[in-house]
């Protein structure tokens, strides 16, 4: 109980009330990847079935999810199919979220046992009783593990 109290608490604090809100489901691409982004851009997701798929190698066995802040400082995490949500190196170009798949805010996104929802002070997604944030201003903390 005192674990959801704080995660309700910090959710609030950047401007994520968890809230019922809108599903919605994306068509994957051929590889089974999905990629959105939030109404403005400024955060994007893409959802790996399977290490390998859509040419990316997560080293992980199972779905993975990673999300980056693409405007400002930019940070990214991956949350897999066990376990808390790590930060995330990204090496190479990011190749992510140029298409029309667009998360409303308000809405939730679900698959796989993932879900994640937009509000307009960023993105919360979670898997399980796994949840993280990412938002405009860098208040990852206490989602991600210290770098």
């Amino acid at each position: 109980m005192i674990c959801r109290l704080a995660l309700v608490c910090a959710l609030l604090a950047i401007g994520l009330a968890p809230v019922s809100a809108p599903t919605l489901s994306f068509a994957p691409q051929s590889s089974g990847v999905v990629q959105f982004k939030t109404p403005a851009g400024e955060i994007g997701c893409t959802y790996i079935p399977f290490d390998g798929a859509g040419g990316i190698k997560t080293g992980v066995k199972g779905p993975e999810l990673h999300c980056y802040r693409l405007i400002g400082k930019f940070i990214a995490f991956s949350l897999g199919p066990t376990g808390k949500a790590r930060p995330l190196r990204v090496e190479g170009k990011l190749d992510c979220c140029r298409g029309r798949n667009v998360l409303a805010y308000g809405s939730t996104w679900e698959t796989g046992g993932f879900a994640c929802t937009a509000m307009r002070g960023g993105i919360a997604c979670k898997r399980g009783k796994n949840v993280v944030a990412i938002g405009p201003v860098i208040r990852e903390r206490p989602f991600l593990p210290k770098q």
